[in-house]
């Protein structure tokens, strides 16, 4: 399944990766359904921290998890399965949940980086490329960074998120991103200082290795300026007020 499948008021979904239970069961076909005032009242809850808000909306939405033999219905499952899904896989279910509920187009407001105006512009949500995992079992790898030592990665999860989440300091976020993925370096458990006195070459070795091999979906979209006619690139923020709370309400 592609991710413009999804039907209007209920969609079904092959995540980018998977959910992988304690018995190495691998799940990857997701059913939503639409989000209610209940969670567009979490979502707004902003004493909430976001990540846990998130957490509940999707174990709400999800109604079921299955790989053709087996399914999660239980929400007590399905909320650990949302915390021990891959950051990708989690990012792509709440675009996917956005789109069940509101429907594929995504209004938003960009100022140009070059004549400064503000534009309004449209994103046709299930027009975004996803990346498959080519091993869906996969979750720990290595990576022998330009320096020469050997690291030995992880695939970021949502409980990883939730943790980083919790440590207030926007300035170590890159840092803490890699860390939170790096499990050991030549053998040795890695600090906070370990990751940031990597070169930048190893730092962006190692991130480019995890875009090669963590699945996911491609939130950086093309603009053409309205005014200027400047062409850049912007992201789609998930966590901005308005990818739920928007203005006007596309139709299917």
């Amino acid at each position: 399944m592609d991710f413009d499948d999804a039907k209007t008021t209920q969609g079904e979904f092959e995540l980018p990766g998977s959910y992988i239970d304690d018995e190495g069961g691998i799940f990857s076909v997701v059913k939503l359904k639409e989000m209610t005032g209940k969670e567009e009242d979490i979502l707004a809850a902003r004493t909430i921290p976001f990540v846990r808000r998130v957490n509940t909306v999707l174990r709400n939405c999800i109604e079921s998890l299955s790989n053709g033999t087996k399914e999660i219905t239980d929400k007590k499952e399905l909320l650990i399965a949302v915390q021990k899904m891959t950051i990708g896989d989690r990012l792509f279910l709440i675009i996917a949940l956005r789109r069940v509920s509101l429907g594929d187009m995504f209004s938003m407001e960009i100022i140009c980086p070059d004549c400064k105006k503000q534009g309004h512009y449209s994103v046709d949500l299930k027009d975004l490329d996803v990346k498959k995992m080519e091993k869906k079992d996969l979750r720990e790898y290595e990576v022998k960074m330009p320096c020469g030592k050997v690291a030995k990665m992880k695939i970021m999860l949502g409980e990883d998120e939730s943790r980083i989440s919790k440590i207030r300091n926007e300035n170590d976020f890159l840092t803490l991103s890699l860390l939170a993925r790096v499990i050991e370096i030549d053998g040795k458990q890695p600090s906070l200082t370990t990751i940031k006195d990597l070169s930048i070459r190893d730092r962006n070795y190692l991130r480019a290795k995890m875009d090669e091999v963590e699945g996911g979906i491609e939130t950086i979209v093309d603009v053409t300026c309205s005014s200027c006619g400047t062409d850049f690139k912007t992201d789609l923020d998930v966590g901005d007020r308005n990818f739920f709370f928007p203005s006007e309400i596309s139709e299917i």
